[in-house]
């Protein structure tokens, strides 16, 4: 297991570590067959873009199959999808995940991006190799593959099965493949860009982009989408455990806690307030709750985060962790976290907890809860806002009796904290 910050080893050292396991892909493909599954939010890098064409054009038989934002599947821009299209790859195949995050613009007589459009973001960021159908290696984090991701506070994470993650990387695994075939989720480029231009001519024409009718009607979606057999949930434990969330376009059955059926029925046994556990669903929320509260009283926790809302269950057990005594220190983005910030202030002021925080100037991206004291640490995409249960797909890891890597996330921590003046 391995982790990487752009505190300490760059923008570039964390581009290099992608593009290293593209390379370890040649080399698999090499022996046997292999497969490259890649999620992404924003993908704007040209070298890993050429890498993966590279990588294509040598080796005929190994699968790559890349899943984006629907805001990376536009012709035109920095984004690489269309670009990876034009090359015609027999081997290489992309989609992305349905969305309409526009909204008429008229006096401009263009569409303009609006985020409160967005019907859900695919926020995922991993690459995930298989050999003979066996996940082998799975890179994540809050890396984007883009400028603004190497300039960014960042994280990237490199698991191996030998690591004793399966069970996660077979999650992530079940997670891709429910998002890539359903056509109600997800679209080659070539559809997204039909139904994107039909729509903004339905949008010049005065129409309410909105109307989830005239969007289950551009994409073909009309009809009520079959709702799966509810079935017992599975509980979850060990070292190593993921969680998922994710949203389909249109109205249907609202969130889940993941778009593939065994991701979304799963339980944990979860530690509450009074110290007893009791299952619980395993979500985004739930995840976070079990990794606050295994801090012992009077333990540390930092806790580095680009958005955190005080409507949200992470915010409140925060707070309770900070006063049964837990040393608590917040790192947030400095245009983002100022609200959340004068939040936790008031709390600390009022009760005289032992929080502090400090807000960044170079753009915090990172979503991570770390205790040395707990050997514990809570990673992934999720922002700790409502959006990112609701409307988005987006994941967290949680790893238990890990001090090394509890050692390495504290450090990063460390090491941006001192950068920092006090507020």
């Amino acid at each position: 297991m391995q982790a990487l910050f752009t505190s300490r080893d760059g923008g570039a050292g964390l581009q290099a570590r992608v593009l290293a396991a593209l390379a370890e892909a040649g080399r698999a493909a090499r022996e046997a067959r292999a497969e490259v599954q890649i999620m992404c939010f924003a993908f704007t890098d040209p070298r890993i873009a050429a890498e993966i064409v590279a990588l294509a054009r040598a080796h005929p038989g190994l699968l790559i199959r890349i899943l984006a934002d629907w805001s990376q599947g536009a012709p035109g821009g920095a984004a690489m999808l269309e670009a990876l299209r034009r090359e015609g790859l027999a081997n290489l195949f992309l989609k992305v995940k349905l969305d309409m995050p526009y909204r008429w613009d008229a006096g401009a007589g263009r569409m303009r991006y609006s985020y409160g459009a967005s019907r859900g973001m695919l926020h995922h960021k991993t690459l995930l190799l298989s050999v003979e159908g066996r996940p082998r290696l799975l890179v994540l984090g809050s890396y984007n593959w883009s400028a603004r991701g190497r300039r960014a506070y960042e994280n990237l994470l490199v698991l191996r099965d030998s690591d004793d993650v399966a069970p996660v990387m077979a999650a992530f695994a079940a997670e891709f493949e429910a998002l890539w075939s359903d056509h109600r989720l997800t679209a080659a480029p070539g559809r997204a860009q039909v139904v994107a231009a039909r729509l903004r001519a339905e949008a010049m024409a005065g129409k309410d982009l909105t109307e989830p009718g005239l969007l289950a009607d551009a994409f073909g979606l009309a009809g009520n989408p079959e709702v799966p057999a509810v079935g017992a949930r599975a509980m979850v434990g060990g070292a190593c455990i993921a969680a998922f969330s994710g949203r389909a376009l249109l109205p249907g059955p609202g969130p889940t806690a993941g778009h593939a059926p065994a991701n979304d029925r799963r339980a944990l046994n979860l530690l509450r307030p009074s110290g007893l556990r009791r299952p619980a669903p395993l979500t985004l929320n739930t995840l976070a709750l079990e990794a606050i509260r295994s801090v012992p009283d009077g333990g540390s926790l930092s806790v580095a985060i680009y958005a955190l809302s005080p409507r949200v269950p992470e915010f409140g057990a925060l707070v309770a962790a900070a006063r049964r005594g837990v040393r608590l220190r917040v790192l947030m983005d400095g245009q983002i976290g100022p609200q959340a910030a004068a939040a936790l202030q008031g709390f600390a002021a009022r009760e005289a907890l032992p929080l502090t925080w400090r807000l960044t100037g170079r753009r915090m991206h990172q979503k991570y809860l770390c205790s040395p004291d707990a050997a514990m640490v809570l990673t992934g995409t999720a922002n700790m806002t409502e959006d990112a249960v609701t409307r988005h797909s987006d994941h967290r890891v949680l790893f238990r009796d890990a001090p090394g890597l509890a050692a390495a996330f504290q450090s990063d921590f460390d090491e941006i904290w001192r950068r920092l003046p006090s507020p």
